[in-house]
């Protein structure tokens, strides 16, 4: 997936709208510019049509004239003719100048306007052979008519060349209203044969009726497209008295067209028509010009659409890019701000006293106060963590003195034990001593009162050796006791570390979890709390193992109180059995002749004190090594208290890295 920033993907999001938005500002200017094309195009087809409008106007007084002049035998209208064929002529010259400089603009009606201009080449061809009187009115009214007929065709092509509504309205009413214009100039001619002739033959009055039903269709059609004011002007110049008696004269030659007797002078009736034509033109001139005004008024809208279009456009573009790259800039400023100090949280110092500006109204806004929120948070672990680490720290040290101290005092009860053992190996040898010295009793009488002495003597000292083994047993048991008490009070503290640890691996839990919400952003932070929460496993385990050991301890130390109160027992026991000996002694003493007897008693009692010191030896053996594997046990706590003391280090080190307010 390709990495953008969010500032370049903000502006490829603004790309495309400014994209659509200037395509769609070029569509609307290019048809605008087409409309303003079209409108140009329609207003030169248009001059077009006013130009061969103007020569269609002439040509059809022509084919009056010559209609007249062919129906009289050229003994009518010769005059008039000659001076309207250089009429003709004047509106030909104009048309084939207006074509030739043009040419361009013509293209949409290119075809039918080479055929009207190659029609109207043949114009001096029929007009000589209309002078010499060799052709024939039917065919010069042919020939008229089509010319005509050409350039009709041509102005009603001109009209569908426009897809504007009331522009091609305009022209198509433009064109109806010629066409029905050149059925009258029709009438004009036929009707000026007839009356010059003096009668009808079939196929002129079939004509002459298709020319007038020709002529109604047009002026319906020319209704339907026409607005009010042309229609106004229609009715006014047909209202005129011209058109009454044009009107009459029609009437007269349908009503008698069988027996003729028209008593219409030919003059009249081409004068009078000629007149309702003139006013006819009038109407056409309003409408080419109002059809010019249009493709005028067209063309100026469209070339104010295009400009106006290019300035809305290029404000948008610019209103456009000026918004979108401060929306981008009041986006992205803050998402800076945010990135830098998330970067120097991760890089620098862990910074935890900075806040985010929160007070933005937007989603950005809201960002920054959860995520001040969460830094609040976050600031509130550490301190709790730092001061557990603290708070471990000193319990670490406290158990490590402790445990110095206990494997201090095993190393004096080490000491002491081997005193004892000392004490019973010679009370054991003195116990032996006795035994020998009650075997060497039996040998005489007279060595018995020296030995009884010796013996009231050694019965003194054993006493006072009995004593000083209790004395020192009673003191080693009272160190074991302590000993215990201490494993009891380490114990406690093991249990405070522990507490600590889970209190510790917690937190850690609770950071782990606030990282993870944060995603991205707390991911440094995430990395810390799960050194935190590993090394408060380790602070468990090894609190565990201090604890095993401890109660290995305390269980230990209690049965070496139990067996060293079982050594004062039995030291109690042969102190008493020293006392008894000497009082057996003084009773040797005072009965010399017993004394074989008391000296067996002796000899028996020093056997029960060499067993009862081999037992004390032996128990003082025991209480020695316990001694020494509590000694070993107090090492390793030590060992696993320094341990301790160091991750708790290491955690207050890695808590060091964020700065807290103070």
């Amino acid at each position: 997936m390709v990495t953008m920033k969010i500032r370049s993907k903000m502006l490829c999001i603004l790309l495309f709208p400014l994209l659509g938005l200037v395509y769609f500002a070029a569509m609307e200017m290019a048809d605008n510019y087409r409309a303003m094309a079209s409108a140009r195009s329609v207003r030169t087809l248009t001059q077009l049509a006013v130009k061969a409008s103007a020569m269609i106007h002439e040509a059809q007084k022509e084919r009056g004239m010559t209609a007249g002049f062919l129906a009289s035998g050229g003994g009518r209208f010769g005059d008039e003719l000659s001076r309207q064929r250089s009429e003709t002529d004047g509106r030909i010259s104009d048309l084939k100048a207006f074509v030739a400089a043009n040419s361009e603009g013509l293209a949409p009606v290119r075809a039918a306007l080479d055929k009207a201009m190659a029609d109207l080449g043949r114009i001096g061809d029929v007009r000589g052979s209309a002078t010499s009187l060799q052709l024939a009115g039917k065919e010069s009214f042919a020939f008229y008519s089509r010319l005509i007929g050409s350039f009709t065709d041509l102005v009603t092509r001109i009209a569908r060349t426009s897809s504007h509504h009331d522009l091609s309205r305009e022209i198509s009413a433009y064109a109806a209203f010629i066409n029905a214009k050149e059925q009258a100039g029709r009438e004009r001619a036929t009707l000026n044969a007839v009356f010059t002739a003096g009668s009808f033959d079939d196929e002129t009055y079939r004509r002459f009726v298709s020319i007038l039903a020709a002529q109604d269709a047009y002026l319906h059609l020319f209704a339907a497209y026409a607005d009010d004011g042309a229609m106004a002007l229609l009715k006014e110049k047909m209202t005129s008295p011209a058109a009454a008696t044009v009107e009459d004269m029609r009437s007269r030659a349908l009503e008698r067209h069988r027996e003729g007797s028209f008593e219409v002078d030919p003059q009249v009736w081409f004068t009078t028509i000629t007149e309702k034509i003139n006013a006819m033109k009038q109407v056409e001139d309003q409408l080419s010009a109002g059809v010019m005004a249009t493709a005028d008024r067209l063309a100026n809208t469209a070339s104010t659409a295009i400009v106006r279009d290019g300035v809305i456009t290029l404000a948008l573009l610019v209103m456009a890019i000026a918004g979108g790259l401060f929306l981008v800039g009041s986006i992205t400023a803050p998402l800076r701000t945010m990135l830098a100090m998330l970067k120097d949280m991760a890089e620098g110092e862990g910074d935890l006293t900075k806040r985010l500006d929160a007070d933005r109204g937007d989603e950005l806004g809201e960002i920054s106060a959860w995520f001040n929120t969460f830094i609040d948070k976050l600031h509130g672990i550490i301190s709790r963590v730092a001061q557990t680490t603290a708070e471990v720290a000193s319990a670490a040290a406290h158990v490590y003195d402790t445990a110095e101290q206990m494997a201090t005092g095993a190393e004096e009860v080490a000491a002491q034990s081997g005193t004892v053992a000392t004490a019973s190996e010679e009370m054991a040898a003195t116990s032996a001593e006795i035994a020998q010295n009650c075997s060497l009793a039996s040998e005489g009488a007279n060595r018995a009162s020296q030995s009884a002495d010796d013996g009231a003597g050694v019965v003194e000292a054993t006493v006072r050796v009995m004593g000083y083994i209790a004395e020192r047993v009673n003191v080693a048991a009272r160190t074991v006791e302590k000993l215990g008490e201490r494993g009891v009070q380490i114990g406690e503290i093991i249990e405070t570390i522990e507490d600590i640890a889970d209190q510790t691996n917690l937190l850690a839990l609770n950071a782990a979890i606030e990282a993870a919400r944060a995603g991205e952003a707390g991911r440094g932070f995430a990395v810390v709390a799960d050194e935190v929460r590993a090394l408060a496993e380790r602070t468990t385990r090894a609190t565990r193992e201090i604890a095993g050991m401890i109660k290995a301890i305390q269980s230990e130390t209690n049965d070496a109180v139990s067996s060293m109160e079982e050594g004062v027992r039995d030291v109690e026991a042969g102190t008493g059995e020293a006392a008894r000996s000497g009082e057996a002694l003084k009773d040797i003493l005072s009965r010399i002749n017993d004394v074989v007897h008391e000296v067996h008693q002796i000899a028996t009692a020093a056997e029960q004190q060499t067993a009862t010191t081999n037992e004390i030896s032996r128990n003082m053996q025991e209480i020695t090594d316990v001694v020494q594997q509590t000694a070993h046990g107090a090492q390793e706590s030590a060992l696993a208290a320094e341990r301790l003391k160091r991750q708790a280090e290491e955690l207050q080190r890695l808590v060091g890295q964020f700065r807290l307010a103070t």
